[in-house]
């Protein structure tokens, strides 16, 4: 018979140590619900201690044993997972998501040539809040033009076309991948809240909604707290409008889920914002 009595220590670095009904347990500072499973165990409630400990093998049910989570860490086929991305991947799973985009978007990151890209990539996504796509990749934003294309040529003086459907690529190997050198070669994207302080809309410059597959990302200036992006290819979405419901990101299957695990459809406010 299981025992409610829940004794617990918590150590100078953070880790909590638990016994209940017979088993001892310890928790590390990064694991996910870490702020919640301390709460339970200062107010001795072993109801909710079982529900947020229990989390592990729903997490590793849902990903068919893909992620696991053992001394403190995730890990996706045995190579560790960015913290950002393992609470996003639990609040996920809490609140009964379809985690087919998760899953493929993970996969895509293992892709991506330079592990440095994609943690940086984690810090953009966690700042900036923006939507996963059921392929597995994100949408961000660029500014074009009125004629759609590139506000800055390139090197040989032409300027990329952006209009919707087009894909646009640059060797990767042309692109900076030192994020500490802000304003440098690779084709540029940016959460909507940065895109006022590039470009001109009393000129007509245009605002793009682009799909960046993660294996493609390059770096994450350090300015502007991770709210831009360098990659070396991108398709074109959709073109934003303020007000704009974008019907066509619908028939997409795009979706946002936020920090708190708030699930956002392609619906968007007056701002541009994604809505619930």
């Amino acid at each position: 018979m299981k025992t409610t009595k829940l004794a617990y220590m918590v150590s100078g670095k953070g880790v909590i140590t638990t016994i209940l009904d017979g088993k001892t347990s310890q928790t590390h500072p990064k694991t996910p619900f870490y702020d919640e499973i301390l709460v339970a165990v200062k107010a001795r409630d072993a109801a909710k201690y079982r529900e947020l400990s229990d989390m592990k093998k729903r997490l590793e049910l849902v990903s068919k044993a893909r992620i696991s989570f053992a001394g403190g860490a995730f890990t996706l086929d045995g190579k560790p997972m960015h913290n950002a991305m393992t609470k996003r991947f639990v609040r996920l799973v809490e609140d009964g998501h379809d985690m087919a985009p998760f899953m493929a978007f993970i996969k895509n990151c293992l892709l991506n040539p330079r592990q440095e890209a994609i943690d940086e990539l984690y810090l953009f996504l966690d700042a900036n809040d923006l939507p996963l796509t059921d392929d597995g990749c994100f949408l961000a934003y660029r500014r074009v033009d009125k004629d759609y294309r590139s506000i800055h040529a390139n090197p040989d003086g032409t300027r990329n076309r952006n209009m919707v459907g087009d894909v646009v690529t640059k060797d990767r190997k042309d692109c900076n991948p030192d994020r500490n050198q802000t304003c440098e070669r690779g084709l540029h994207m940016a959460s909507l809240s940065y895109i006022p302080h590039y470009g001109s809309s009393s000129n007509g410059d245009r605002t793009m909604i682009c799909k960046i597959n993660p294996a493609d990302v390059v770096s994450v200036p350090i300015d502007y707290n991770n709210q831009k992006l360098r990659c070396c290819r991108y398709e074109v979405v959709a073109e934003h409008f303020d007000g704009d419901s974008c019907d066509s990101l619908s028939q997409n299957g795009v979706y946002s889920v936020d920090s708190k695990g708030i699930k956002k459809y392609s619906r968007r406010d007056a701002k541009g914002r994604f809505t619930k």
